[in-house]
């Protein structure tokens, strides 16, 4: 549904949106955008309803991927990072083996090396906040993308994580952080 419907003019009462909305679907308004957000209540449900099934876990990893939140416009709470270092590090502890739970959980420690990273004018992130902790999660990006090497398939995605590997182990940066999120 998402891909299909994820925004819809939050002017209009389109009779797919009422009937969206009749069903349980909700939307979060993106003022800047004049757009309405769906939500994807059903994800969430479907990760409430089989957290240890292959629904839930599917489930799990989308989340994961969007930073646990399909809230739009910086609505929750906190940085996104934190939260998929939080979950992700908590599901890989109790035993999963997904790539790309690896994937995610390296992309968040690589956000604050980049963090650590920015421009020191950068009007979004303030470099200083993530100096401390930038080389351990240098390392830990390092570590959790190498294991999801091993296993990964698409050959995108491998792609992507060897490029990411190569630019941490020489200590580069230069890219915007992915899971800090910012709406203007």
């Amino acid at each position: 549904m998402f891909a299909a419907h994820p925004y819809f003019g939050s002017n209009s009462a389109s009779p797919l949106r009422n009937s969206l909305e009749s069903l349980g679907m909700t939307f979060t308004d993106l003022p800047i955008d004049q757009l309405v957000q769906n939500d994807r209540p059903w994800l969430w449900e479907a990760y409430r309803l089989d957290p240890m099934g292959r629904a839930g876990h599917a489930a799990f990893v989308e989340l994961l991927g969007n930073g646990w939140t399909t809230k739009g416009a910086c609505k929750e709470p906190g940085d996104e990072y934190e939260r998929i270092i939080e979950h992700g590090e908590a599901d890989l502890r109790s035993g999963d083996k997904d790539p790309m739970v690896h994937f995610y959980v390296g992309s968040a420690y690589k956000t604050i090396f980049d963090a650590a990273n920015v421009s020191p004018d950068d009007e979004y992130v303030d470099r200083r906040r993530f100096t401390a902790e930038a080389e351990s999660a240098r390392l830990k990006a390092i570590d959790h993308y190498r294991i999801a090497l091993a296993s990964l398939t698409d050959r995108t995605v491998r792609k992507d994580v060897w490029n990411r590997v190569m630019r941490l182990l020489l200590g580069r940066s230069g890219e915007q952080p992915e899971y800090i999120c910012f709406y203007d």
